[in-house]
């Protein structure tokens, strides 16, 4: 097992143990399961099986190794069936078009629990964090281009990071818009719910398909048909105030 997927199910793993059936992001292991037209066959580690080159704040999917993330930890065995929620977060946008006087369009990401917590616009990014981009955008960091995320399982969702084997990214960069698979969301509105599960039998991750919801709502493996009801029931609202 690489270096890369014992980190995912350390991750995994320890939240299981905190809260069963808990959603958290996940890495990519030695491939993943894609849905056609959401997202292509994602990378692999490099043939030596060690993490991608890069600092902390160099690449979404791979922050540094860390001791207790390259052994599994007495006590948590790796389960051989089953899945979990592993991505679960809500993008409110999508590139630094979507964004008001010069801010950028960030994703806030959490090393610890190998996930990221929130994709919003914001003043700055910080070093763990990672600014989401479209194809030919340029990026802050001298070694950085805009590639696909290996912790976001599509191919149209851009992070700026060190060079890395990932699917072709694709998109284009609309101003108020965020691209959401097949739907597009609207900037100040709504958000895209970027979701996936972790396959313990073959440590892939799965991406499932996104949905736009309403900004307040909460993004979940499970919960595309809610989302689609409260925004259908929006609409009826507005249809009968007009």
């Amino acid at each position: 097992m690489s270096s890369l997927c014992r980190r995912a199910c350390v991750a995994l793993l320890a939240l299981l143990a905190v809260s069963a059936g808990a959603c958290d992001d996940a890495p990519i292991g030695e491939g993943v399961d894609f849905i056609p037209g959401v997202m292509t066959p994602a990378a692999t580690t490099p043939a030596d099986d060690t993490p991608l080159p890069g600092d902390a704040s160099s690449d979404p999917g791979l922050p540094p190794a860390t001791d207790a993330g390259e052994a599994m930890p007495p006590g948590l065995p790796i389960p051989t069936t089953g899945s979990i929620c592993s991505v679960e977060v809500g993008a409110e946008c999508d590139g630094n078009e979507d964004c008001p006087g010069g801010e950028v369009c960030c994703g806030r990401f959490n090393n610890a629990a190998f996930r990221y917590t929130e994709i919003s616009c914001a003043a700055t990014c910080g070093a763990l964090d990672y600014v989401l981009c479209h194809p030919g955008d340029d990026c802050p960091g001298e070694t950085q281009q805009c590639r696909a995320s290996q912790i976001l399982p599509y191919d149209f969702v851009g992070v700026c990071a060190d060079p890395a084997d990932t699917p072709t990214l694709v998109g284009e960069a609309i101003a108020g818009e965020v691209l959401c698979g097949k739907s597009r969301c609207t900037v100040g509105e709504e958000k895209c719910c970027y979701r996936g599960r972790f396959e313990f039998a073959s440590s892939t991750n799965v991406g499932l398909e996104p949905y736009c919801a309403p900004l307040d709502a909460v993004c979940s493996c499970d919960g595309a048909e809610e989302a689609a009801m409260e925004l259908d029931a929006g609409d009826e609202l507005e249809d009968d105030a007009g």
